[in-house]
């Protein structure tokens, strides 16, 4: 800047160069933090919104909310001063609509903030509690009744898991090597790299869980005497209802034990219907009828399996594909050609209505339907940026807090709504 001005008072905006300026705000002093190609196009929006040279027009508006109904605009001010005192008579809280948010983003904070307040208080050990994990080890012969019921309502609750998950994974673990011999032998990718590692990994788990759940409803039934650090440390946990931390699933979004192990029940059903559709030879049917990527060991390696399955029906390039959305309102399904259909995803920031992107200023979760995704070959160069100007890449994203990112999709956007979709923080979110 001290270059272009050449030791004037005033700076023609033409003379700026504006391009080197964003490049450094965004990727030299902020974009050293920044690890997600998405939060960065965020940052690049927000950038190239004020530092441009319509800056130096009259009536600049640096804040432009979604219903315009508040505007902030550039001071018309040329002192330093003046500066300060307009800085300081802005509000102390400003709304997120400020950044292009949804005006309810706020309460999407407060909502997270509360649920992990009351995750943390599960893991608060009451007096009551401790002498329930305890009691029976004790040399104490009087015991609460409170405390024998509650004991009795856990052990017939570990009972209800370790039955249902055996006889699941009962089925799914039958003639297991005759599974793998066909997955092995199969020329889909999505049996080979999918199915096989899903079943690998869901094994170590179930077996690891009904072990575990087992010697909890032993020591209660039989009154066993465990001094091992490790088994107490298994029984608190139970007792205080949280996940053990010798339990790893990735599609666990709290440590709340009861809502973990709904999650892993529904997990090998899904995995059952997967196996019968192997079987049967009839896992087509099984991906269009709809995969719950929320409860799946490794989300990503079932969307890699599908760009290689349909590499190998098109001979295509894996880089030439992008993941399209194809929804039944948009358009008629193919009876040829690979999709598959995801089911329970949120979306947050919007919502979709005829296969087009819509704001949606009521609520920031939008339950979505069942949706179609295709790999499609890329177009043409010119054909590409035309079709990018009615479309954006949203992420899918496997859980709401965000660090987990799966993929992008491109969806259509609706052409009747003035929207700067960059800074709305879109996202779909697979484990609500």
């Amino acid at each position: 800047i001290d270059v272009a001005s050449q030791n004037k008072q005033t700076l023609e905006p033409d003379s700026i160069a504006w391009v080197t300026l964003c490049h450094i705000i965004g990727k030299t002093i902020y974009g050293g933090r920044v690890d997600n190609h998405i939060d960065q196009n965020i940052l690049d929006a927000l950038i190239h919104q004020l530092f441009t040279k319509q800056s130096f027009q009259e009536n600049f508006a640096l804040v432009r909310s979604i219903s315009l109904s508040e505007i902030v605009l550039a001071p018309r001010v040329t002192q330093h001063h003046e500066y300060l005192q307009w800085c300081e008579s802005l509000p102390l809280i400003s709304p997120p609509t400020w950044l292009g948010l949804p005006s309810m983003s706020e309460n999407v904070i407060l909502e997270n903030q509360s649920q992990n307040i009351l995750h943390g208080l599960k893991t608060v050990k009451q007096p009551s509690e401790q002498n329930m994990a305890f009691s029976l080890s004790s040399s104490v012969s009087v015991k609460d009744s409170k405390t024998d019921n509650n004991q009795l309502q856990l052990v017939k609750k570990c009972e209800v898991w370790v039955k249902t998950i055996s006889s699941i994974a009962q089925f799914i673990y039958y003639h297991k090597e005759a599974l793998i011999i066909s997955c092995q032998h199969s020329s889909d990718p999505i049996c080979r790299y999918f199915v096989l590692r899903e079943i690998a990994v869901g094994e170590q788990l179930f077996t690891k869980i009904v072990t575990d759940l087992e010697m909890i409803i032993k020591y209660f039934q039989e009154n066993l005497n465990q001094n091992s650090v490790l088994f107490n440390a298994l029984l608190n946990n139970i007792v205080q209802g949280v996940i053990p931390s010798t339990w790893k699933c990735s599609f666990w979004c709290s440590n709340i034990l009861e809502n973990c192990m709904n999650s892993t029940i529904r997990s090998i059903q899904q995995l059952e219907k997967a196996k019968k559709a192997i079987q049967e030879n009839t896992l087509p049917d099984f991906i269009r009828g709809g995969v719950d990527l929320g409860i799946l060991f490794n989300p990503s390696s079932f969307v890699t399996a599908t760009r290689q399955t349909t590499v190998r029906e098109n001979s295509w390039s894996l880089e030439s594909l992008q993941l399209k959305l194809v929804t039944p309102e948009s358009c008629c399904i193919p009876n040829q050609g690979h999709y598959f259909v995801l089911r329970n995803l949120v979306l947050q920031g919007g919502t979709l209505a005829n296969g087009k992107l819509q704001t949606n200023n009521k609520t920031i979760n939008f339950m979505l339907p069942n949706l179609y995704f295709r790999w499609e070959e890329q177009l043409t160069q010119t054909n590409n940026n035309k079709q990018q100007q009615q479309s954006i890449n949203v992420p899918v994203y496997f859980n709401e807090d965000r660090k987990y990112l799966l993929y992008s999709i491109s969806v259509e956007l609706d052409q009747n709504e003035s929207m700067d979709w960059s800074k709305r923080g879109l996202a779909i979110i697979c484990n609500k």
